[in-house]
């Protein structure tokens, strides 16, 4: 599968999860912000901050566009948040913190 193309649901995340997953990001603690941090870092080199950023700040690519350098294609950013997004899931079920 494309990363662009890719979806939650193709990296393993239920259905019935994303909004769960999407209201825990709205209220991310320290602990949940440095493990977001890290797989961010992990799974979105170069764009990690943005990638961060766009998830606990909610602020989409265009928004971001203007006022930060975007390395990377809209298409290739939302790919990639998808990605971090997915495996932060899995790491949060792991750790029992969603």
């Amino acid at each position: 599968m494309n990363l662009r193309k890719a979806t939650l649901t193709d990296y393993g995340v239920p259905p019935d999860d994303i909004p769960a997953l999407q209201s825990h990001f709205r209220h991310l603690d320290e602990n949940d912000k440095y493990n977001l941090l890290q797989v961010s870092i992990k799974y979105a080199p170069g764009i990690e901050t943005q990638i961060y950023d766009s998830i606990v700040n909610c602020i989409g690519y265009r928004t971001m566009e203007r006022f930060r350098d975007m390395p990377v294609s809209e298409n290739d950013f939302y790919g990639y948040k998808r990605k971090t997004m997915a495996e932060y899931y899995h790491l949060a079920k792991l750790t029992g913190r969603l």
